[in-house]
């Protein structure tokens, strides 16, 4: 008996069978991939000649894309003064792989732009070209060293990782920063300790009349405008005020701008802050706060007893002591900004010059200073004993004078060029002087950033500056004193920045508008050498 038939699905196909199936012309149509492949080939082709046609009729802006800073215009068409040939622009690229052994590029940057390096903790291998950071092209108002956030916070993002220890020193930890916001910007580390060695309050500066004492000695006189010398009266005294008024300073009595001061009514030497003056916007900065211009209009420096009971005796009668004699207030002022041997010079000159006096009569009113013309008083015990007690009188309350405003130093001074060694012959070394360091009172508070005076004129100084200004006080409390606030760093804070250097926003419960102006990195900050100007020194 026969058995059923196969099944075609369950029978094996044969090798000829299989091949039947396969198109024997297959190699004479092109596959879908390659017909794609021979389309790119043709459209590169006129792309190729596109650009060569586009090179012969518009050659300079097929190879820059727009016009060179209005700074470099001197040689837009010398692509050779900036250019190095077959050197890659920026570093990253594939140019850079294939044109490796090419001159750089940042050597052309440097015949102009001597700038000092950013730091001495970066790594070097990680600091890049010029034109990696600041890209030319874009037109002749663009500004070139405005940089993107990310340039900075690349590095500045994370930077324990980007740091390396300067030589000698371990490795600092630096906080990061991502954005000038409450939460990512650290504190302005200029602001955290004051190095000055001046006692000053602006608190009890600012109040009318300057003090808050009354009666008890001239210094707790409420000051009057007429107690002021006639020549500082016009600067001090404003329009429509009487002169038998307390006097009322303000921020600008003191802090002055080279702006703001007409230059035959400019004192002082200006050397030391030139460089300040040089490198910002007129009215940016501050000029340095000086004794003779700020000060010397209400406070003297009486070098002994008599002296401050000729001042105190001026105070009375409602006018400054150079008012009343100004011949003898001259003579018996110390010139303010002496040093230690230079200070014993003056005092020993006054004590001789008071013993050479007639009797019962007072010193000569010419100045003791220099003392070549002094006669050389007789050489017996008593009257050496009495040129030192002199002295030493003058120099313990000189002391205190001085010890009102500074911090004074100890100081052992050689027998050279003290008027009672000369006398006496005593070669010893004299113990018991004082000197008067450097006030370290900055210039520039923010070191590392920068702040222009003059973009901030609008806003009232209590905005910023409100701990200079005294707190509201009840009359009853007037005989309260001033805390001194020498010690108290016055200067605003990243907080009052914030207010306007931040997105624009509105507040959801007063709906108040804030913010809107700048706060990228390059508003406040430079890369070359911490800052757009090097560091400078403090105020001697």
């Amino acid at each position: 008996m026969a058995g059923p038939d196969p099944s075609p699905s369950t029978t094996p196909e044969t090798s000829r069978g299989h091949a039947s199936r396969i198109d024997r012309l297959y190699y004479t149509r092109p596959a879908p991939l390659l017909r794609g492949r021979r389309w790119l080939m043709f459209l590169a082709f006129v792309a190729a000649l596109g650009w060569a046609g586009w090179a012969l009729t518009d050659k300079s802006h097929q190879i820059a894309p727009g016009a060179v800073v209005a700074a470099h215009a001197t040689w837009e068409n010398d692509c050779q003064a900036c250019h190095v040939p077959l050197s890659p622009i920026r570093e990253g690229g594939w140019q850079e792989k294939v044109f490796a052994g090419s001159a750089p590029h940042p050597a052309k940057c440097e015949k102009c732009h001597a700038l000092a390096s950013h730091s001495p903790r970066q790594v070097p291998a990680e600091v890049g070209s010029c034109s990696s950071c600041h890209v030319d092209h874009r037109g002749r108002e663009a500004d070139i060293s405005r940089v993107a956030d990310t340039t900075c916070t690349a590095c500045h993002g994370d930077i324990g990782a980007h740091s390396i220890a300067a030589a000698g020193e371990p490795k600092p930890v630096l906080p990061s920063v991502t954005r000038f916001d409450a939460d990512h910007h650290p504190p302005f580390q200029s602001l955290a300790a004051d190095p000055g060695r001046v006692k000053f309050s602006h608190g009890r500066h600012m109040r009318a009349g300057l003090t808050l004492g009354a009666g008890n000695g001239a210094d707790k006189v409420a000051w009057t405008y007429a107690r002021l010398p006639a020549a500082d009266r016009a600067r001090y005294v404003p329009a429509g005020v009487s002169e038998t008024d307390l006097v009322q300073l303000d921020c600008a009595a003191c802090h002055q701008f080279a702006s703001d001061i007409p230059p035959d009514v400019l004192l002082g030497d200006l050397r030391p802050v030139s460089a300040l003056l040089a490198g910002r916007a007129p009215g940016a900065i501050a000029l340095p706060v000086e004794f003779e211009r700020h000060c010397s209009a209400c406070h003297q420096l009486p070098a002994d007893a008599s002296a401050s009971a000729e001042t105190a005796t001026a105070a009375e009668t409602g006018v400054a002591a150079t008012s009343v004699a100004p011949e003898t207030s001259a003579a018996s002022q110390l010139p303010h900004g002496l040093d230690a041997g230079a200070i014993r010079r003056f005092l020993e000159s006054r004590a001789v010059a008071a013993l050479d006096a007639p009797p019962g009569g007072a010193p000569p009113g010419e100045r003791p200073f220099p003392v070549a013309h002094i006669p050389e008083p007789p050489r017996d015990a008593t009257s050496l004993d009495e040129l030192r007690a002199g002295v030493d009188a003058r120099r313990l309350f000189v002391r205190g004078v001085c010890e009102k405003c500074h911090q004074v130093d100890p100081v052992t001074l050689a027998a050279d060029g003290s008027l009672v060694a000369a006398i006496s012959g005593d070669r010893a070394p004299e113990e018991g002087w004082f000197g008067v360091g450097p006030s370290r009172i900055k210039m520039v508070w923010l070191e590392k950033a920068r702040f222009d005076h003059s973009a901030h004129r609008s806003w009232s100084c209590r905005e910023c500056h409100a701990g200079a200004y005294p707190p509201a006080m009840p009359p009853a409390d007037v005989l309260a004193s001033s805390p001194l606030d020498h010690g108290q760093v016055l200067i605003a804070g990243k907080e009052s920045c914030l207010g306007c250097h931040a997105p624009r926003q509105r507040e959801g419960v007063s709906g108040r508008e804030f913010g809107g102006a700048r706060f990228d990195c390059v508003e406040c900050h430079g890369y070359h050498g911490h800052g757009h100007l090097p560091p400078l020194p403090v105020a001697p």
